[in-house]
């Protein structure tokens, strides 16, 4: 049996709009000012406006309890042409090295994780930190 869960994001995401489509990731994970924090009135799931403009989003994961198990983060929007998650994971020598997974509709349906409509990323039991889209 699998259990579905919904957590909400609201408290725990950042956005930057790059309208130049230059920055990279190591731009963003650099400069963390570049990140804008969404107010309260603010729409929970974020949703770009400009669609020329690249999105960079920084998620923030905390670990609540010990849990051995792998969650599935989703993207609800299935007209996406690319997005990119970069995992955290620690080295050998404590520091922190970023894995780079990707999915769109730029890619062919037989490539995904999950043969669902929807995008989907896998991150094995459950690490904290801050997570990039």
């Amino acid at each position: 049996k699998e259990d579905t869960h919904i957590y909400p994001t609201h408290a725990h995401y950042a956005l930057v709009e790059d309208e130049t489509n230059a920055l990279s990731f190591q731009d963003v994970w650099q400069d963390s000012a570049l990140f804008k924090v969404p107010g309260h009135a603010d729409p929970i799931i974020p949703r770009s406006q400009n669609p020329t403009s690249t999105y960079w989003v920084r998620l923030k994961l905390k670990v609540l309890q010990d849990i051995d198990q792998t969650y599935v983060l989703e993207f609800l929007d299935q007209k996406i042409d690319l997005i990119e998650l970069y995992v955290p994971h620690i080295t050998a020598q404590n520091q922190i090295k970023y894995e780079m997974l990707s999915a769109g509709d730029n890619r062919p349906f037989e490539e995904r994780t999950y043969l669902h409509k929807n995008f989907t990323f896998t991150i094995p039991k459950y690490k904290a930190g801050s997570y990039y889209i």
